[in-house]
Formats: structure tokens, C-alpha cells, sequence
């Protein structure tokens, strides 16, 4: 292993445990610090299936590009942030959240990162291997279609 992929484990490893801390006592006072700090877990939960957290910055490879850490941190916090708006906003009125809604918190802005960074890098994707032809014409009709 080179010496980037294991400043990149590293790194990964520092900011995983400072976020998770940051979540366990965030949990039960402040929703806001606990939607960000899960929602950046679970960016890099991403990151660590799919590269094993050797990328921290955005590269490119042959099978499309790998946003890294350091972007599955960012955009897990702005997922999440976003996702917990409603359940803090429909919230706003009581003085305090209850357990089971920092439970569906803590749910949510996990889910929220782990799938924006996939749906992310699933857009960026690989360069087309081939020629794409347009469709001109629709196939010919069949004369009969099976009906089982």
C-alpha cells in the first residue's frame, strides 16, 4: 500500500471516530450537530465499502470516478441536514424532541448519507465504452404476440 492510501486510511479513520464522538454527544441535545455528524458517518461508510477508505480526494479510475472521503463527509452532512429539516421544523413547537424522534433522527440522516454518496458517484459514472446510435425508427410490428 502507498503512502497516499495510508495518509487517505488514516485520515478517514481520525475524521470516522471524531464524527461518531461528535454524534454520541450531540445525541438527546442538539439534532442539528447529530443530523450532520451521522449523515458525515455515513458518507464515509460509503467510502469505506466502496474503496475501503483508500481515496480522500475526488480521482478518476477507468470504472468512473470516486468522490473520496473528504466529498462523502460533505455531502453525508448536507443530506442529512436536509432530510432532518422536516422532523425538526414539524418539531419546532415542542420544547424538546423525543427519544424515538432522535432515534428516527439518527435513522435518517445515516440513511441520507450513505445513499447521496452513492447516487452522487452513480451519476458522475464511466465514459462510454462505445459509440451510442440513436433510435430512428420503432422495430417492425410483430404479427402476433403471444398471450400466455
Amino acid at each position: 500500500m502507498d503512502s497516499k492510501a495510508k495518509w487517505s486510511l488514516a485520515l478517514t479513520g481520525l475524521f470516522s471516530v471524531g464524527f461518531l464522538v461528535a454524534a454520541t454527544l450531540a445525541y438527546g441535545q442538539h439534532p442539528t450537530v447529530l443530523a450532520f455528524s451521522l449523515g458525515a458517518v455515513g458518507g464515509l461508510l460509503h467510502e469505506l465499502a466502496q474503496s475501503r477508505g483508500r481515496i480522500f480526494f475526488i480521482e478518476r479510475h477507468d470504472d468512473g470516478v470516486y468522490l473520496g472521503s473528504l466529498a462523502g463527509m460533505v455531502l453525508g452532512g448536507i443530506a442529512a441536514l436536509t432530510v432532518s429539516r422536516g422532523l425538526l421544523v414539524r418539531e419546532a413547537t415542542d420544547a424538546a424532541l423525543t427519544l424515538v424522534q432522535y432515534q428516527s433522527l439518527a435513522y435518517e440522516s445515516l440513511m441520507a448519507g450513505i445513499g447521496l454518496k452513492g447516487l452522487t458517484e452513480a451519476s458522475a459514472g464511466a465514459p462510454p465504452t462505445k459509440e451510442v446510435t440513436p433510435l430512428t425508427a420503432l422495430p417492425p410490428r410483430p404479427d402476433r404476440v403471444p398471450v400466455p
